[in-house]
């Protein structure tokens, strides 16, 4: 068996091979969002072209991680299975989430399915989903378990467990996503400060999984395939990948939750300077009415 060629660059288009299951899922996914925003049109409310380029970046984020030569890499060589997860755990949730799909479903849709959403909402569930700490130490725990040695050879060795992990690190992302950003129904709004703090964590979290990783023995990348002094390359380029990858996302988010908080304490004086304004005007009146001709 000959030596196999290096992933990077040219690996992702190289390898590149159709899921057509999930191929599906995100066709559906993007026609489900244009209808939305077609039925809104018909309505007279135009939706945010922020938001539907937003959540066509999130899906293409899932289609690069799924549809490209990463997947199916991600077995052998590390740092592809770093890009997969930052895609699938971080920048395709991110952008899913600031395209607000739940606020056009509610919009856009019947009573019935605005009806339907209040109702899943209240579900234990979606309810632990909004809290941020539970969504805060399930993000870290699975940040870690998917870059330990033993998660991923168990990956390697049965595909059902590679997809599942897949799912899982979805879930997790989305939780999180909708949490930081804010973009969703009121539901899963938290307190600007709350939302800093919790993309902030991701910061040290990534490099803190990173240096574990340099530290680590060869394992996450693939020795059979690779070579041990392949393979431990590859694992230190992954951990390079995971650690600037994670931080400049997190410092992203960071400084859009920043943003945001700041945006939310200017609306928020405004507010209480229109009232003072309109209680001034108001005593200003009631002293004009009673004063004598």
């Amino acid at each position: 068996m000959g030596a196999l060629a290096p992933f990077w660059p040219w690996g992702p288009l190289r390898d590149a091979s159709l899921a057509p299951g999930v191929a599906l899922v995100l066709v559906a996914l993007a026609v489900g969002y244009a209808i939305g925003i077609r039925r809104l049109a018909h309505r007279g409310r135009p939706w945010p072209a922020s938001r539907a380029v937003a959540f066509g970046l999130g899906l293409l984020s899932l289609a690069v991680a799924s549809q490209s030569g990463i997947a199916a890499a991600s077995d052998t060589w590390y740092s592809a299975h770093v890009v997969e997860h930052l895609l699938i755990g971080m920048v395709g949730p991110l952008l899913l989430a600031l395209g607000a799909p739940v606020t056009l479903i509610v919009q856009a849709g019947g009573r019935r399915t605005q009806l339907s959403v209040l109702e899943l909402q209240r579900l234990p569930v979606l309810r632990g989903a909004r809290r941020p700490l539970p969504v805060l130490v399930l993000f870290t725990v699975t940040l870690a378990a998917m870059n330990m040695p033993a998660v991923v050879e168990a990956a390697r060795a049965h595909g059902w467990l590679h997809d599942l992990l897949h799912v899982h690190a979805l879930v997790v992302g989305l939780a999180f996503a909708m949490l930081v950003t804010g973009a969703d129904p009121e539901a899963w709004r938290v307190p600007p400060t709350v939302r800093v703090g919790v993309s902030f964590v991701t910061i040290p979290a990534h490099a803190l999984v990173a240096m574990a990783v340099l530290a680590a023995g060869v394992g996450l990348s693939d020795p059979a395939a690779l070579g041990a002094d392949r393979a431990a390359q590859d694992q230190s380029l992954g951990a390079s990948f995971l650690w600037i990858g994670g931080d400049l996302i997190g410092l992203v988010v960071t400084l859009g939750a920043a943003v945001a908080w700041a945006r939310a304490e200017q609306r928020a004086g405004e507010r209480n300077d229109r009232r003072l304004d309109e209680a001034a005007a108001a005593r200003q009146a009631a002293a004009t009415v009673g004063s004598p001709p």
